[in-house]
């Protein structure tokens, strides 16, 4: 009896198949990424089989959402502790605990000042984490873009540079 996920896996790899242009004589094992390492190029890369099993807890399903920062975000620079993402939620931190004290009938500045720290310094730090994600994934790109351009010269050729004077039309003056 075949379980759905062989069903799956094996119409993957009819698809993968199709797709594979001059590769048809490559067992279904060599089929994962050709000859070229990026992951860009149309050529070489079968689609990924899908996901079979449920992840099993918070933080294998946080990987596979793309929230866990990889160990290579490492090397990127910090980024600035006030920026657009860190204001904003802040701010949202800030008035979340302003309502939820207009909420419960309490004086919404004066009370539970603890609290108005508390949602905002919180607020703050996932602002800054997520401008830390937002920056990875915007490096992650341009990385393999220039790597997918790297590789495939061919695919990209250098515009020959012109000069102003072929550029510019000659100067006649009106009299």
């Amino acid at each position: 009896m075949i379980k759905g996920g062989e069903r799956e896996r094996e119409r993957g790899e009819r698809e993968g198949a199709e797709r594979l242009s001059g590769a048809e004589s490559l067992h279904p094992a060599e089929w994962s990424r050709g000859t070229c390492p990026c992951a860009l190029c149309p050529r070489c890369v079968v689609p990924p089989l899908s996901h079979t099993h449920p992840p099993t807890s918070g933080v294998e399903a946080a990987a596979e959402m793309q929230l866990v920062l990889p160990p290579e975000a490492r090397g990127l620079p910090p980024p600035a502790i006030v920026n657009r993402n860190t204001v904003w939620l802040g701010l949202l931190g800030w008035t979340s605990s302003l309502l939820h004290n207009a909420l419960n009938h309490r004086p919404p500045l004066k009370a539970g000042i603890h609290r108005q720290i508390l949602f905002t310094s919180v607020a703050w730090y996932i602002g800054y984490y997520l401008t830390k994600l937002e920056n990875y994934k915007k490096a992650k790109v341009e990385h393999e873009m220039f790597e997918y351009i790297r590789l495939h010269p061919e695919d990209f050729p250098e515009k020959e540079k012109k000069k102003y004077a072929e550029i510019l039309e000659d100067f006649v003056p009106i009299r």
